[in-house]
């Protein structure tokens, strides 16, 4: 979606591509141009935890929300206060939140 905004065609996109030092070239926009991420993944139907900070620049919230929409059997953490790269604090939560999480799965 985000190569969709900037491009208006395939044609459009650069050889090399990227934002803030992580460089993507071409191929990898190509394949992804048209993909509809949510078409494949209603089909697994496996647990998913998904974890998403709440101040992410880069992937906004939106996307997780309707990811755990789509899935058919997902849960939806939201870390506070952080952004698209945990900090240590959240790096623990998470750690502890997958912990909690196979653990379920594992009773289950």
């Amino acid at each position: 979606e985000d190569a969709r905004n900037r491009y208006p065609n395939l044609e459009a996109i650069p050889e090399k591509t990227g934002r803030k030092g992580n460089m993507l070239g071409k191929a990898y926009h190509e394949k992804l141009f048209d993909y509809d991420v949510y078409e494949h993944i209603a089909n697994f139907p496996k647990p998913v935890l998904i974890i998403h900070g709440d101040r992410d620049k880069v992937v906004k919230l939106h996307y997780a929300q309707r990811a755990e929409q789509v899935f058919p059997n997902a849960q939806l953490k939201v870390l506070k206060g952080q952004g698209h790269g945990f900090n240590p604090a959240g790096v623990e939560a998470v750690a502890h939140m997958v912990y909690d999480f196979l653990m379920k799965q594992m009773e289950g």
